[in-house]
């Protein structure tokens, strides 16, 4: 690598940690720079993270949590968790190659203290791309890096090239498409978000994917997209989204959510807010062109909530309270427009009477001359 690469990502970082940054099946780099807090019992504490792969990355962050870390540990220790789990097929080792057979993966972080943010995309060969993504926000001036470059930069710091990362149902995936028997599509299922509040009252948020399965090789959608996919501002709340992503990258839906939370209204009221200004937008693309878009959101207070344009979209919520529950992302549409009643008609205007024509003038008989 040039040297000038590692200078750059060296200036003014704090030491790099002790063991090698190698998170998959093993232990993660979670970026700790300053002692976790004292155990506490969980109160006031919560984290969220959206679709099947909640029931994943829940618990792995909730123990982070637990242990008096702050929100943003949290958030990436539950995304690694999914990101390093096979069966789930929409992150990670599990994740959905590309048109070309090949995995890249996409995450971004966001901090609601320092309101800083890091991300990765087209990163190939490295299971938690969101562990590259906190690399990306702690040692460098930078806030994206995408393909070859954030590949180099991974190498730099530790990560190994775990090679293609295809687990055998992934394999199995790809030679249905090459076949035709299987098409790129939009499930809604396809990135993992997570938010978290933390002992602090301190607030972050995250995303990882592997993107719409069999995309076009280089695609992005919203998920490493801060503003689109996922945004926190610490006195308000965090929100983050999944599903069609190059439709909510469009309407900057994440932050959006954010903003409507900022002016007073809840988590739910903000997501459904959000999916119909979306909607909005696309009146031609309803539930039955392929418009699957949701989105989760966690206020300051704790309160969480969520949207969806239709209505199996999942997420989960940990607490010390409830403990874990799945719940549902309520479907929000666009209220019918009002008809106007028909405009009435102005009475035919009348018509004057011909005017009168005046008759003609008499003409004087020639002067008779003596």
């Amino acid at each position: 690598m040039d040297t000038n690469i590692v200078t750059l990502i060296s200036r003014d970082a704090p030491p790099a940690p002790a063991a090698p940054v190698q998170a998959r099946r093993g232990g993660c780099y979670l970026g700790l720079d300053r002692e976790p807090a004292a155990f506490c019992t969980g109160q006031g504490m919560i984290i969220l993270s959206t679709g099947p792969s909640g029931r994943v990355c829940n618990p792995a962050g909730w123990q982070t949590l637990k242990s008096g870390a702050r929100a943003l540990d949290a958030v990436q220790a539950g995304l690694m968790a999914a990101e390093s789990d096979p069966d789930c097929d929409d992150i990670g080792y599990g994740g959905r190659p590309d048109a070309t057979g090949a995995l890249s993966l996409d995450a971004a972080l966001m901090d609601g203290p320092t309101h800083r943010a890091g991300a990765v995309a087209a990163l190939k060969g490295v299971t938690n791309a969101v562990a590259v993504a906190r690399l990306v926000m702690d040692r460098t001036p930078h806030v994206f890096l995408v393909g070859q470059g954030a590949r180099d930069f991974a190498t730099a710091h530790g990560f190994t090239d775990e090679g293609t990362l295809l687990t055998s149902k992934a394999r199995a995936a790809y030679e249905a498409f090459l076949r035709g028997e299987r098409k790129p599509t939009f499930t809604g299922h396809d990135t993992v978000g997570c938010a978290a509040l933390d002992e602090r009252g301190d607030l972050a948020v995250g995303c990882s994917t592997s993107g719409l399965d069999f995309k076009l090789p280089g695609r992005v959608g919203d998920s490493p997209i801060i503003g689109s996919g996922l945004y926190v501002e610490n006195a308000v709340g965090a929100a983050t989204c999944f599903g069609m992503g190059e439709q909510m990258m469009q309407v900057c839906l994440a932050y959006r959510i954010v903003e409507a939370m900022r002016r007073g209204l809840s988590p739910t009221d903000a997501c459904a807010e959000g999916i119909r200004a979306l909607l909005a937008k696309r009146p031609e693309l309803g539930p039955s062109s392929g418009l699957r878009c949701a989105c989760v959101a966690l206020n300051r207070a704790g309160e969480t909530g969520g949207a969806a344009t239709e209505s199996d979209f999942v997420y989960y919520v940990t607490s010390a309270a409830e403990g874990t529950v799945c719940r549902d992302a309520p479907q929000a549409t666009l209220a019918p427009q009002a008809t106007l009643a028909p405009q009435a008609t102005l009475a035919p205007q009348a018509t004057l009477a011909p005017q009168a024509t005046l008759a003609p003038q008499a003409t004087l008989a020639p002067q008779v001359h003596r």
